[in-house]
């Protein structure tokens, strides 16, 4: 509550990427975008090192919510948090 903010992690496992939609309609205070933070890879077995620095691979994105729906696209083999702002 302090921090104004509300995080949603979610963990996908599959070698295709899939698309979920979070329903915050219950929520009071959450405004309509929110930031996507994605750790992902092409393999479970990828790691990054020296030898391989981008085997795995972070990307921020914003998600726009429609009343208080938020599309959510999960990237193969990934974590994800998303990171929701409260007013």
């Amino acid at each position: 509550e302090k921090a104004k903010r509300l995080v949603c992690t979610m963990v996908y496992g599959e070698g295709t990427g899939f698309e979920v939609r979070l329903d915050m309609r219950s929520w009071k205070g959450i405004r309509p975008a929110a930031t996507a933070v994605t750790l992902s890879s092409s393999s479970l077995e990828n790691r990054s090192d020296f030898h391989t620095p981008n085997a795995i691979k972070q990307d921020e994105t914003k998600v726009a919510g429609k009343a208080g729906i938020f599309p959510i696209a999960l990237a193969p083999y990934s974590v994800n948090k998303i990171i929701f702002t409260l007013e």
